[in-house]
């Protein structure tokens, strides 16, 4: 465990990653994700869950990991009350100078943590990379342009939750809306408060998707990101409509590749 800094807001552990994964009846991959964790090669991390009232097994496979990982931080409460809030006690549990994300089923490979460590200590204070789409047997690498700006972060969401992480101590935490397309939205209040982001161009997170749920999860995206141009970033309607065409032409073409 390393020494502590002092913050404005809190005292937080140097070099300490705070993993952050929200579970809703998530029994058949959040064992799998939970694994893709406690095997990463840079152990100094605690993986925050919050069961968000759960009605399948899942409980009892995060507790049963928990009774042999002191590094699992386990919180649960009976009543479902969204992804966001969920978030957002998990940021409020944690003590790691680096908050970084992880959905109940997507994996991290075992080099995940080491590699962005060492993209902090280079002085980033928002890492995020490239991943792999699962939908059932086929795979698809989703790429990041060579240097993200936030401008062409308007256009697409090229920042997959999974994948992000940032520096508490350089970065004040963004608390997640109410809202869809929350992670989006998170990303876009957040990216213009960093200072020197990087995108690593290497697959570092492995999002799997059901493909039957695609399509629709597809149009209400749209409608989201509509939505969060407008009614949350108070951009004008033809600056909204710029930026929107741009969305769907990039998704339509990844919807039309699946």
């Amino acid at each position: 465990m390393g020494p502590s800094i002092s913050t404005k807001n809190t005292t937080i552990l140097k070099d300490k990653f705070s993993i952050v994964m929200p579970c809703y009846n998530a029994e058949n991959t959040i064992n799998r994700a939970i694994l893709s964790v406690i095997t990463q090669t840079y152990e100094n991390f605690e993986l925050i869950i919050i069961n968000d009232g759960s009605t399948d097994e899942s409980e009892s496979i995060v507790r049963s990991q928990a009774s042999k990982d002191k590094r699992i931080v386990f919180y649960s409460w009976k009543k479902n009350q969204g992804v966001s809030f969920a978030r957002n006690k998990a940021h409020d549990l944690s003590t790691g100078q680096f908050l970084a994300f992880l959905d109940a089923d997507d994996t991290w490979p075992n080099n995940k943590l080491e590699t962005y460590l060492d993209y902090f200590k280079r002085g980033h204070d928002l890492v995020f990379s490239e991943y792999v789409r699962h939908v059932q047997a086929k795979r698809t690498l989703i790429s990041l342009p060579r240097h993200l700006s936030f401008n062409e972060l308007l256009k697409s969401n090229y920042i997959g939750l999974s994948t992000g992480a940032y520096d508490l101590t350089k970065i004040p935490f963004i608390p997640f809306q109410t809202t869809g397309h929350e992670d989006y939205l998170m990303w876009l209040t957040l990216f213009p408060k960093a200072a020197n982001p990087i995108g690593i161009r290497e697959p570092l997170m492995h999002y799997f998707a059901n493909n039957g749920s695609l399509s629709a999860n597809k149009l209400r995206a749209s409608r989201w990101t509509w939505e969060i141009y407008r009614k949350h970033l108070g951009l004008g309607f033809m600056k909204s409509l710029f930026y929107f065409f741009h969305y769907v032409q990039k998704h339509l073409k990844s919807f039309l590749l699946l």
